[in-house]
């Protein structure tokens, strides 16, 4: 969660509810909202450790609400999430072309995709 909500505010400022929100609409997440506790701790963890900062905007409307702010301490922790994602996903690549290969050398058919649709589907 950590590098998608650094993301996040490497675009800009935003409000928690905002956060959570965006980051149900990243595909890590499959469609589902994350649970909004855990982001706040998320945010908070990283507040601590310098990553964030966040300030209380007041309004004559409405409950005060929690701005986040990346800062460059922030950043920089973001350019290694991604460096080291990088990597991972190198290394996820290298164990799937291994997999593969040795499903084609022992004619094995390459494993199917799993089935979206209902459970009327018949993968046979």
């Amino acid at each position: 969660m950590r590098p998608a909500v650094l993301m996040i505010l490497a675009e800009g400022d935003q409000y928690g509810y905002r956060i959570v929100q965006q980051l149900a609409g990243m595909p890590i997440f499959g469609g589902q909202k994350p649970n909004a506790a855990g982001v706040y701790r998320c945010l908070r963890l990283m507040a601590a450790e310098g990553s964030v900062v966040s300030s209380w905007e007041l309004s004559a409307r409405g409950p005060a609400k929690r701005q986040y702010k990346l800062t460059a301490e922030g950043a920089r922790c973001l350019a290694t999430w991604i460096e080291t994602l990088r990597d991972y996903r190198q290394a996820l690549d290298g164990l799937l072309g291994l997999g593969q290969e040795i499903l084609r050398k022992k004619g094995s058919p390459p494993p199917r995709p799993p089935c979206c649709c209902d459970s009327s589907c018949d993968p046979g």
